[in-house]
């Protein structure tokens, strides 16, 4: 499932596959769950404050955490 790292200070990347489409095509059930598993964790940073800012060049989710 997707994992939430420290970027910097107040800033954290939540993982996603580097080919979700190609892990949604081969693997659909493993596509719902990873869908499933990203919009828990997002919407758990947002519910603290969280805001998505933007998305690295590998496509993790960039959020800021506001305090």
């Amino acid at each position: 499932g997707p994992v939430e790292r420290p970027a910097q200070g107040d800033v954290l990347l939540v993982a996603t596959p580097r080919d979700v489409e190609r892990l949604r095509r081969e693997d659909p059930g493993a596509g719902r769950a990873w869908r499933a598993a990203t919009r828990k964790v997002l919407g758990g940073l947002m519910e603290a404050g969280g805001k998505v800012e933007g998305f690295t060049d590998d496509g993790d989710y960039v959020v800021a955490m506001t305090r």
